[in-house]
């Protein structure tokens, strides 16, 4: 099965063996080829690393000391009925195959396992549990998004008249009285709160798209000259023949703008952000969510701080930030917004992170 490395380094798998041999071959195989794989000697053992790992993926053997494998896949359907659960046996017995079928174990694997017929079963449970996941974020903002666009523009009907009057009575005073100096205060405060209701409209509705064909080459470059941080400094590996896209301009620069200003904060100290375009083909091989077709294939890598594995799923949720609740830091909407607009173009977004090493955002936009 053809299947794209990102897919495979977002998976996770979780592996229980009673047989040592089997068990060391069967990890050097899929440690290879995956993100995480988690190994276990009985049933009792698999689950204490279940719920401490969560992984994607279970394969399991049946029969095992201390707790048999159907005994565990029951316990790990009871606490996550979504996880996929393989068995794996050399033992046809009837008993077994019906209780397998009560606890609708997912997939079965008659031994001597063959790799090849390994690999492409978890690829396709990978696959499938990768757009579920894709689904369920999709619902998750567009209900966070409704809820957004109603809060916004209650709050911007609240927001013109409180300017009215702070316009209207600054115009009775004179420039160095100190309660027109208040008023200025206080208009500067609200204009700002008009910006963030601005933001939200765009995360909930994405705003008024005007969309034309565009080169990208420039956006992208223009969208990374404003650096928070002094010490970073953008490197650009970006095709000659990199091809158009359909898109508004405003919202593509703002989404390439919001990663870039992540990648410059995860260095503190300074680095590098290294910026690339190439134009690359999708298929349905890919497993990215997308119609097949020529995508412009944008990425923002830093060498920073990295994000921690358990905080990834979460990247794109609104109001979700590793940096702290405030003015000079985030509200959490940037990637959010990002995955918003990006979804709305017919793209994708994408992250690899490691922590320690550095993290990459893929931006898929078709090109025209």
């Amino acid at each position: 099965m053809d299947i794209n490395n990102t897919l495979l380094k977002d998976v996770s798998i979780l592996y229980v063996e009673d047989d040592e041999t089997i068990r060391e071959n069967l990890f050097n195989f899929l440690s290879r080829r995956f993100r995480s794989v988690y190994t276990a000697q009985n049933g009792e053992e698999g689950l204490e690393l279940f719920k401490d790992k969560l992984p994607d993926i279970v394969i399991t053997d049946i029969q095992m000391p201390v707790m048999d494998g159907l005994r565990m896949a029951e316990e790990i359907k009871k606490i996550s009925g979504d996880t996929p659960v393989i068995i794996t046996t050399a033992f046809g017995d009837v008993p077994y195959l019906m209780k397998a079928i009560e606890l609708e174990i997912d997939g079965y694997l008659q031994k001597p396992i063959r790799y090849e017929k390994l690999f492409d079963t978890v690829c396709k449970f990978a696959a499938r549990r990768k757009m579920e996941e894709e689904l369920l974020k999709a619902k998750k903002l567009e209900s966070i998004g409704i809820l957004a666009a109603g809060i916004a523009h209650d709050f911007n009907n609240l927001l013109t008249p409180i300017l009215g009057h702070i316009s209207l009575a600054k115009t009775s005073l004179a420039p160095d009285d100190k309660i027109y100096k208040n008023l200025d205060a206080a208009e500067k405060a609200s204009f700002m709160a008009k910006d963030l209701v601005q933001r939200f409209m765009v995360f909930a509705k994405g705003g008024e798209t005007v969309k034309m064909v565009i080169s990208i080459k420039e956006l992208i470059k223009e969208a990374s000259i404003f650096l928070p941080n002094s010490n970073a400094e953008c490197e650009f590996h970006i095709a000659e023949d990199l091809r158009s896209v359909e898109a508004d301009s405003g919202q593509i620069f703002q989404t390439i703008h919001n990663i870039v200003i992540n990648a410059c904060e995860a260095m503190p100290d300074g680095g590098i952000v290294s910026i690339s375009a190439e134009n690359i083909v999708i298929g349905k091989k890919d497993n990215l969510s997308l119609e097949d077709g020529m995508y412009v294939k944008i990425s923002v890598r830093d060498r920073g701080i990295g994000i921690p594995e358990n905080l990834l799923p979460k990247i794109f949720d609104p109001y979700f930030t590793t940096k702290g609740m405030d003015s000079r830091k985030g509200t959490g909407l940037g990637l959010a917004t990002a995955y918003s607009i990006v979804k709305r173009h017919g793209g994708y977004i994408s992250v690899e992170s490691e922590a320690g090493v550095g993290t990459v955002f893929h931006i898929y936009l078709r090109a025209v």
